[in-house]
């Protein structure tokens, strides 16, 4: 594995992203008002969306990969994959658009305990710097309990 593998991987996570987060636009108008109320009381699943299982599968898999990938970079390329891993990171846990869809911007939300296996690549200041902007942008009290999950793991790796 070398450093442009890693590079690769983070560029293709940054893609998926970015193609999820603004891809909205291409699909058709959702119901609106009592049409959107009542097709969700008559067609209720619990099942998730394709669009957003295959955002989340491939969120899972592109982080997996660039992990294991920057953790077998040779000593002298290490110092890049931990650069990677963190510019993973810092895009999962950012800030989201706010004229997306809420659906979208939670199924966003969602994937930031996804980064979880790029937390022990972190150095100690990158991983203050993340931890902090998440933080900073949302407070602790209003976390979802994965994001309080993915902060104590952070906490858990800061304490080490």
């Amino acid at each position: 594995m070398s450093l442009a593998e890693v590079t690769a991987l983070a560029d293709r996570l940054e893609a998926h992203v970015r193609d999820y987060a603004f891809g909205c636009r291409n699909q058709p108008p959702q119901a609106k008002g009592f049409a959107r109320l009542f097709r969700r009381w008559f067609t209720y699943s619990e099942e998730i969306e394709p669009v957003h299982r295959d955002f989340l599968d491939g969120v899972e898999t592109l982080t997996a990969e660039l992990a294991a990938a920057a953790a077998a970079l040779p000593p002298e390329e290490a110092a890049g994959g931990r650069a990677e891993a963190e510019r993973a990171v810092a895009l999962l846990l950012g800030e989201k658009p706010r004229d997306l869809p809420g659906e979208r911007r939670l199924y966003l939300v969602g994937a930031e305990a996804l980064c979880a296996p790029l937390l022990p690549l972190l150095d100690r200041e990158g991983l203050v710097r993340q931890r902090d902007a998440m933080v900073r942008l949302t407070p602790r009290r209003l976390m979802f309990p994965r994001q309080r999950e993915l902060l104590e793991e952070m906490e858990r790796l800061l304490a080490e």
